[in-house]
């Protein structure tokens, strides 16, 4: 996440990701980073907190990060999930319609960078359980297509399938609900992909406390 790799501004501490890049490479196993951007609370750098709800600033670090991260690995990682919670997270203080732009300049930062690389949006609550509150107004379905319509290269879409947790997590649902989400997210004509966590145990954790997570009551 961008809090550990950028502690403070343009200092990087790559040795985690080094590591584990490294250790999947030598099992022969293939790699995926990312989200490189997640508006989840706690995801970003604390330095970067004091210009919540400026557009202009906010996008500027993020798309700098993404690109310089991508610089460093591109020749050893061609896929990438450029972002996630866009359609739900507001913990960067953006109204819906600035997380669109923002999330289009991520993808258009990326594709500048390499344009042959693989970039993945995720969705978080694809059942769009978050437009029961008055403050969401864009669909997760809208979310993926308003980035697909701008025509820009993008490889396939994650469906973030949380279950058990709260404010990011979805409801219950059955096997059926889920075929039938997939089905809908299919009209995209877009390769899919299941992102599925469920809570490790009944105690809390307080590594997802920190990111505004809680174990449903």
């Amino acid at each position: 996440r961008g809090r550990d790799i950028d502690p403070a501004e343009s200092k990087y501490n790559w040795s985690n990701l080094d590591m584990a890049i490294e250790s999947a490479r030598i099992a022969g196993q293939p790699i995926t980073i990312g989200p490189v951007i997640d508006l989840a609370p706690g995801k970003a750098p604390a330095w970067v907190e004091g210009w919540k709800g400026d557009l202009q600033t906010q996008a500027a670090f993020m798309c700098d990060f993404l690109e310089t991260t991508i610089g460093r690995y591109r020749d050893r990682v061609r896929r990438w999930v450029v972002c996630a919670g866009f359609n739900h997270a507001d913990g960067a203080g953006l109204s819906d319609d600035e997380r669109l732009r923002l999330m289009q300049r991520l993808f258009e930062s990326a594709t500048q960078v390499d344009p042959n690389l693989e970039l993945v949006l995720s969705v978080a609550q694809p059942w769009g359980d978050y437009l029961s509150q008055d403050d969401q107004t864009i669909s997760p379905l809208s979310f993926a297509d308003d980035l697909v319509r701008t025509g820009l290269a993008i490889s396939g879409v994650e469906l973030e399938i949380r279950a058990g947790t709260a404010p990011r997590g979805s409801l219950p649902r059955d096997l059926l609900d889920a075929s039938h989400m997939m089905d809908v997210f299919a009209l995209l004509g877009l390769p899919l992909e299941v992102m599925l966590s469920h809570p490790a145990a009944a105690t809390p954790d307080f590594g997802a406390r920190e990111h505004g997570e809680e174990l449903w009551d």
